[in-house]
């Protein structure tokens, strides 16, 4: 990573699998990182790394006078990953952590003079529909309705940037897809757990070719975010991806065959698993709402459909290009859930 010396900058959900990620490069590159999260447990991690850690609640009324008493006089860029991401939940939840945290330090952001520049990690879980969709550009309509309670309020989380851009906010969207990588707590950890008990649902017997994002390749994208010019920082919104769609099955397969899990692929319907779904929300909606179904609609169509992103835009108009290989990433990661699950 270039260096950043002299650079002060906030990451916010630093305790996160991407924002760990992000707080551990940016200090390597000489940055002086200012970090909030959630996890205390991870707290001296980031402090031994040499990271300023402030535990703050970015939604709450005084997280704007927490945030610039923890910036001083001044932030060369904010890097915000905190977001409340789950399948289940109640929307009011959502919309505290993933609107008004992302309000809050938009407010600190057009109040220090010059502003700094505004990293918003945002999700393409905004595309999400009942139907495949393949080499999605950032300009397409996003669908009038959204998949859950965390997809509508990402894209409010957009718009919240907005209104800092008009005051002269420096600030790009990025939208990193199906991440994945050493310190995975989401994606594999639950392929992995489905796989244990013997068998992996295959939706109508198809292949599915899907986007993924090897976590340093989404860091790259911080990167070139942070060091685009201010004058090219206007708020736009950038698909992230390793660039190359992959068979969502054969990566399951080799998962499982590297870590010694015995499974067999089952055909399911997917009509059937979506009515299944619907009537799984229904019911937990009711009489278990603190409780996340085995199945929402949300699982089905990522297992279910083809969901590729194009992301030429980020190429042409931040340099991105990935820096690690699927394949290469894929090899990482089996190597650390080998290693710390031993």
């Amino acid at each position: 990573m270039k260096r950043f010396d002299g650079q002060k900058i906030l990451v916010t959900g630093a305790t996160g699998f991407l924002g760990s990620w992000v707080v551990e490069k940016l200090i390597e590159g000489g940055a002086q990182v200012l970090a909030t999260g959630r996890s205390q447990r991870q707290r001296e991690t980031l402090e031994k790394q040499g990271a300023r850690f402030a535990s703050i609640d970015l939604s709450a009324p005084q997280a704007g006078e927490q945030l610039r008493a923890l910036a001083g006089d001044r932030l060369d860029a904010i890097v915000h990953c905190a977001a409340l991401s789950s399948n289940w939940g109640k929307y009011d939840e959502f919309y505290s952590a993933n609107v008004i945290a992302t309000r809050n330090l938009v407010e600190v952001a057009t109040q220090l003079k010059p502003s700094p520049k505004f990293i918003h990690i945002s999700s393409p879980s905004i595309y999400v529909t009942r139907h495949s969709r393949n080499n999605i550009r950032e300009s397409e309509p996003i669908p009038t309705s959204f998949a859950n309670h965390y997809a509508s309020t990402k894209f409010l989380s957009e718009l919240e940037i907005q209104p800092g851009v008009k005051l002269g906010m420096p600030a790009v969207i990025l939208r990193p897809q199906a991440l994945f990588g050493p310190r995975d707590t989401a994606i594999f950890p639950r392929i992995i757990r489905v796989g244990k008990k013997g068998t992996f649902p295959h939706l109508d017997g198809i292949d599915h070719h899907v986007d993924m994002t090897y976590v340093e390749n989404v860091v790259e994208a911080v990167r070139c975010s942070i060091l685009v010019p201010n004058s090219n920082a206007r708020g736009q919104a950038y698909n992230i991806t390793n660039g190359e769609p992959i068979v969502q099955e054969r990566v399951i397969q080799k998962l499982f065959e590297a870590l010694g899990i015995s499974f067999k692929f089952k055909k399911v319907p997917m009509k059937l698993l979506w009515v299944i779904a619907f009537a799984l929300e229904k019911f937990y909606g009711t009489f278990l709402p603190k409780k996340e179904p085995i199945l929402t609609r949300y699982s089905v169509a990522v297992l279910g459909l083809d969901r590729t992103l194009n992301i030429d835009l980020a190429r042409r108009e931040l340099g991105y290009e990935p820096i690690v290989s699927f394949d290469e990433g894929l090899r990482r990661t089996i190597q650390w859930f080998q290693e710390s699950h031993t």
